[in-house]
């Protein structure tokens, strides 16, 4: 498996505070059956380390990793807020692309509504190719809206814990709605250091219900050209 949203790098935001506390998540993903991991820590307000410093933190602790012996690919990007000064930040290149390719990783807030797909548009329209991270979380979203942003060439990711019902009814119930209608490219953690990792069960989940060939798919082949660059 690819899981391509997670915050495991230590000291650079909420996801881990310690090499320990991150290393124990790796070995999760690992007996999870996870070979390959994005670590995607937050461009938000409280957490917007400059990318030469997350480079720095990334470069250490794979170097800690590898020492470990630990099997798992790791890459780098973020997690990028679309905020009211994310323009800005494009603007000034302030952020970090996945892997230094082409593809992005946005969140937008939660519960205060957002123009998603005219964000997607002006970003694909940029080049890049966005993946909207955890669609099913944002109380203002609707299938619509992930219509739209699949039209304009966006992409959409799920979290394994949504499908699971851990976020709550709503959240697991859109979560299969897109997942019914063929919107989902992508399946991930977004694990924290206080979230259990749960990408087996989802991908179990997934695969029972939709068959093998779809858990494949959101959970490994889609995300191969990204890592791939």
């Amino acid at each position: 498996m690819v899981d391509i949203h997670t915050h495991v790098l230590p000291f650079v935001d909420d996801g881990s505070e310690s090499y320990e506390e991150s290393f124990k998540m790796l070995e999760c993903a690992v007996k999870d059956g996870v070979t390959n991991m994005i670590l995607t820590p937050h461009n938000r307000r409280n957490f917007d380390v400059k990318k030469e410093k997350l480079r720095e933190e990334f470069i250490k602790f794979k170097a800690e990793v590898e020492k470990r012996n630990i099997p798992i690919n790791l890459f780098l990007g973020q997690e990028i807020h679309v905020s009211n000064n994310y323009k800005l930040k494009f603007e000034r290149d302030e952020v970090l692309s996945i892997n230094d390719g082409k593809f992005l990783l946005i969140e937008f807030y939660f519960h205060k509504n957002v123009d998603m797909v005219e964000v997607v548009y002006e970003l694909v329209n940029k080049g890049y190719h966005v993946i909207v991270a955890h669609l099913e979380r944002y109380t203002y979203a609707t299938l619509d809206d992930a219509v739209q942003i699949k039209h304009h060439g966006g992409f959409i990711q799920v979290n394994a814990a949504s499908i699971l019902g851990k976020n709550g009814f709503t959240c697991k119930s859109f979560a299969y709605k897109l997942l019914d209608r063929g919107l989902v490219d992508f399946v991930a953690s977004d694990v924290h250091s206080n979230r259990k990792y749960l990408m087996k069960k989802a991908y179990d989940k997934v695969k029972k219900k939709y068959g093998e060939d779809v858990a494949d798919s959101v959970f490994t082949n889609n995300a191969k050209p990204i890592i791939e660059g």
